[in-house]
């Protein structure tokens, strides 16, 4: 087997992946230590590219790091769950302000949002995908964002974005209550159409709060 920098560069961003996903899905658990001898061993380097992506995780708030210690996932209190979500609502309002003040929604975006949206339905049944359902989910407000066109918002949210799918590994929901989520997609969708910002802006807060609510307080 090679092992070239520009694998070794490769392999650091395929072990992000990695991390990220056995975080997001659950098979590592708050506050499990992250076992690097392990990684290391199923992809065949060093602890260098390991600790890099643990770096980069850590900076997206999926992980806490230890100087010459450790690293584990973090842990997220309800208090900061609350926290989580207050910010999220004010950057989702901020978002539809711009985008319903735009001139012209380009309805593209709007027709990938919708399609987000109904590809997430049909994934909630099966309990095995929920976890895709959850990505579609997260899909459909970074799309929003995004389409604002303001790069700083987007990173910001993004980041974001890292501990909101933290705190959503705690959600007890079930389908029927996902869907009714799920369908105040459409809802925001064709307020945005409409450009009626103030049905717009309470439907986020209940969108938000609805989501919130289903995470238990004993995190």
């Amino acid at each position: 087997m090679k092992t070239t920098k520009i694998e070794q560069i490769g392999f650091g961003e395929q072990v992000y992946n990695h991390l990220k996903r056995m975080i997001l899905s659950g098979e590592l658990s708050f506050g499990e230590k992250i076992p690097e001898g392990k990684i290391a061993t199923m992809f065949q380097v060093s602890r260098t590219p390991i600790r890099e992506a643990i770096k980069k995780l850590s900076e997206y708030g999926l992980v806490e790091t230890f100087p010459r210690s450790y690293s584990k996932v973090t842990s997220i209190s309800a208090e900061q769950a609350k926290s989580i979500a207050e910010l999220r609502t004010v950057l989702e309002k901020f978002a539809l302000h711009l985008l319903i003040a735009k001139k012209g929604v380009d309805s593209t975006i709007l027709d990938e949002m919708k399609e987000l949206s109904d590809e997430c339905i049909s994934l909630i049944a099966d309990e095995e995908q929920r976890g895709q359902a959850f990505m579609k989910d997260t899909e459909f407000h970074l799309k929003m964002i995004e389409a604002t066109g303001n790069e700083y918002l987007y990173e910001t949210y993004e980041k974001l974005d890292a501990r909101i799918q933290l705190v959503r590994l705690n959600m007890s929901v079930t389908s029927e209550t996902f869907i009714s989520y799920i369908n105040q997609h459409y809802e925001i969708i064709n307020l945005i159409r409409e450009k009626n910002e103030a049905k717009a802006l309470t439907l986020i807060d209940k969108h938000i709060y609805k989501e919130f609510a289903t995470i238990p307080y004993s995190l």
